[in-house]
């Protein structure tokens, strides 16, 4: 009788494995989802400037060439305000490359 038990507890414990009713391991794997999210845009840019070349100051130049000079000075802060101002804008459109 010990026999027999042992007999069919093998033959059980055989069918288990050799019949293919285990489970089979889950296959795991992850995937990155990329989800566009809109943020408003805070591009810091100084307060205008005070440019040199108003024409309170153009007129009270003592000459040409003062004149002039101050034209330039204007021009180009213009020049650089501008720049800061479309960096801004920029940034904000997210053409800036990181």
């Amino acid at each position: 009788m010990k026999q027999a038990a042992l007999i069919l507890a093998l033959a059980l414990g055989g069918c288990g494995s050799i019949g293919g009713t285990a489970t089979p391991e889950p296959i795991v794997t992850t995937q990155d989802t990329k989800i566009v999210i809109p943020v408003d845009c805070a591009a810091k840019v100084g307060a205008e400037p005070n440019y040199p070349d108003t024409d309170a100051v153009l007129a009270a130049a003592p000459d040409i060439f003062k004149g002039v000079q101050l034209l330039k000075a204007g021009r180009a802060m213009r020049i650089a305000r501008i720049a800061e101002l479309l960096a801004g804008l920029d940034a904000c459109a997210g053409g800036h490359k990181p």
